[in-house]
C-alpha cells in the first residue's frame, strides 16, 4: 500500500491529489437531488462530473489527468443491455414452445395451459414433424 505524505503526495509514485472536499460534497449533494427528481436517470451526468472532478484533481508526476467519456457513452452501454433484455422478451413465444415440448416430453399436461390452439398445433408440428 502506497503511503502518502502531508501534501497528499505519494512517497514512491508521484501521485498527488489536490481537489476540494467542500466542492467535491456540494457536487454530489446536488447530483443526488437532481437523481431524486429525475428518477435516477441524472445517474450517467453524475458519474461523468464527478469523474472529471476526481480526474482533473489529480496530478501524476506533475501532469493532470483528463477524463473524456461522456454520459452519453454510458447510456448507449446500458442500451446494449436493454436490447438484449428485448430480444429476450420480444423471443417469448419461442420460449414458451420450448417450455411445453419440455413439458410434453417430461409426461406433464398434453395441452400445457398457457398455450393456445394454434400455439399447440405449431409446437406438434415441430416436435414431431
Amino acid at each position: 500500500m502506497t503511503s502518502l505524505d502531508a501534501g497528499g503526495t505519494a512517497a514512491s509514485g508521484g501521485i498527488r491529489f489536490f481537489g476540494n472536499r467542500r466542492v467535491y460534497w456540494r457536487l454530489l449533494i446536488h447530483g443526488a437531488a437532481l437523481r431524486m427528481v429525475t428518477l435516477a436517470i441524472y445517474r450517467f451526468w453524475l458519474t461523468t462530473d464527478v469523474g472529471r472532478f476526481l480526474w482533473s484533481s489529480t496530478e501524476v508526476v506533475g501532469e493532470t489527468v483528463e477524463y473524456t467519456g461522456t454520459p452519453l457513452e454510458m447510456l448507449a452501454k446500458i442500451g446494449g443491455a436493454t436490447e438484449l433484455g428485448m430480444k429476450i422478451l420480444l423471443d417469448y413465444p419461442e420460449t414458451k414452445a420450448r417450455i411445453a415440448a419440455i413439458n410434453r416430453i417430461a409426461g406433464a399436461r398434453p395441452t400445457p395451459p398457457f398455450l393456445d390452439a394454434a400455439e399447440w398445433a405449431a409446437l406438434k408440428r415441430i416436435c414431431v414433424g
